[in-house]
């Protein structure tokens, strides 16, 4: 298995893990509650109230659900099976469709008035190619909403220390018997902690637009990007 795949399938696995559980994260208190309001504020002001929307990386649906409920018709698509069976049981009416590793997104062109991705982006093997893919899905006159970790923060600077750690394959042998393990793999996973700049330079190779970047949530930047 090639590095790529190799990744690719490593951060399934992480999410499969982490389904049965995952929606506590969007409960009140969860460290996800913020996440919803800060992506419906941005997609009322991108497209207004209506329009299709993908959720790329849904995960168990909740963020798909929220915005579905407030007028906005969703589809949803994720890698990780474990989270789409969650998703279908808690919203079997919303259209859930499987993501294969390392292909084409399995829309149509001009499918969607938005993307949305919620802490996505940094895991993925080819972030080039998913941008492109994007741009294929997206109307003229979409975007894509996605968070990504935010550089100008200062807990992700000294995340950088760590990073290396987990990624030195003797301490991650042994972290991963740790009640770190979890936080460990996802410092070793999460491999694009890029400056915001690259990020609107991948947008632009990939035929997109980047709009200006707001302040960071939680360590997180929510990129703004349109399909001219």
């Amino acid at each position: 298995m090639s590095g790529p795949a190799r990744h690719a399938a490593e951060v399934v696995a992480l999410f499969d893990a982490e389904a049965p559980g995952w929606e506590r994260n969007y409960q009140l208190g969860g460290g996800m509650t913020t996440r919803f309001e800060r992506f419906s504020r941005a997609l009322e002001q991108a497209i207004g109230g209506s329009g299709r929307v993908l959720d790329f990386g849904c995960g168990t649906g909740a963020l798909a659900r929220g915005l579905a409920r407030r007028g906005w018709r969703v589809s949803g698509t994720d890698a990780s099976d474990a989270m789409l069976s969650q998703a279908r049981q808690l919203a079997p009416d919303l259209e859930l469709v499987p993501l294969p590793l390392g292909g084409p997104l399995p829309f149509a062109d001009r499918s969607f008035d938005a993307v949305v991705a919620s802490s996505v982006f940094e895991y993925l093997a080819d972030p080039n190619a998913t941008l492109r893919e994007i741009a294929r899905v997206l109307a003229p006159g979409g975007v894509l909403l996605c968070t990504v970790p935010d550089p100008r923060d200062p807990a992700r600077r000294r995340e950088r220390l760590r990073q290396a750690v987990a990624r030195f394959e003797p301490a991650w042998w042994l972290l991963r018997r740790t009640r770190w393990a979890n936080y460990a793999g996802y410092l070793r996973l999460s491999i694009n902690r890029m400056p915001l700049e690259q990020w609107s330079r991948l947008a632009e190779a990939a035929g997109l637009r980047p709009g200006p970047v707001p302040g960071h949530v939680d360590g997180l930047a929510l990129l703004i990007i349109t399909n001219p």
